[in-house]
C-alpha cells in the first residue's frame, strides 16, 4: 500500500440561525452560508480521502454529507504541498524519524 498526497477543494453549505436585532420572541432569522475549503490529506486512494473529508467537516461544522460538495480531488507531489504541518510530517516520514 502506497500512501499518496491529495488536495481536495469544495464547498460547505450551512444554515445559520441569527439573533434578532429587534429582540422579538419566537421569531428566528436564518441565513445560508457557503464556506469554501481546500484541504490536503494523506490517503491510499480518492475514496479513502473523500470519506475522511466528510468525517472531518461533518464533525467540525455539524453538517450532513449531502451539504458538502466536492469540486476537485487531485493527487499532488511532495513539492506542491501548501500545508506546513503536512509538509513537516511527510519530511519526518521520509527521513525515518517518525
Amino acid at each position: 500500500m502506497e500512501v499518496k498526497i491529495y488536495r481536495v477543494e469544495g464547498l460547505i453549505f450551512k444554515t445559520k440561525i441569527l439573533r434578532n436585532l429587534k429582540k422579538k420572541e419566537g421569531v428566528l432569522t436564518k441565513r445560508k452560508v457557503v464556506y469554501k475549503f481546500t484541504k490536503e490529506l494523506l490517503g491510499i486512494n480518492e475514496k479513502d480521502v473523500l470519506e475522511r473529508i466528510y468525517s472531518l467537516f461533518g464533525s467540525a461544522y455539524k453538517v450532513k454529507r449531502n451539504k458538502i460538495k466536492i469540486l476537485k480531488v487531485e493527487e499532488i507531489s511532495e513539492n506542491d504541498i501548501r500545508d506546513k504541518n503536512l509538509k513537516k510530517f511527510v519530511e519526518y516520514i521520509k527521513n525515518g524519524k517518525f
